[in-house]
């Protein structure tokens, strides 16, 4: 159970939609990239949503303290970093997918 929670809380820092870009047409997967990367950088709530498990306390609950510990040092990451960061991640990411 504790182990499960961890990988749903990093799993929050995942890509979503990102990866389901237009496969053997270069340019629609371009066009794909740029798109989610406009919309996640306009994004006024999560950009992944690596604070979800913070809102649900999901750290707190795991009884064994290097899990816990685990999760609250993958928590901290997702939340201190910038859009930019993420998005741009992301971004690269996508277009990687794209040759």
């Amino acid at each position: 159970m504790q182990v499960s929670m961890l990988a749903l809380l990093l799993a929050g820092c995942g890509h979503g939609g990102w990866r389901t870009a237009p496969g053997g047409d270069p340019a629609a997967c371009v066009t794909h990239c740029q798109a989610r990367h406009q919309s996640c950088m306009a994004s006024t709530g999560g950009y992944g949503d690596c604070g979800e498990g913070s809102r649900q306390n999901s750290c707190e609950r795991i009884t064994n303290p290097e899990l816990r510990g685990a999760c609250q040092t993958s928590q901290a990451f997702c939340q201190n970093r910038s859009r930019g960061a993420v998005c741009g991640e992301r971004l690269d990411s996508c277009m990687a997918g794209c040759n």
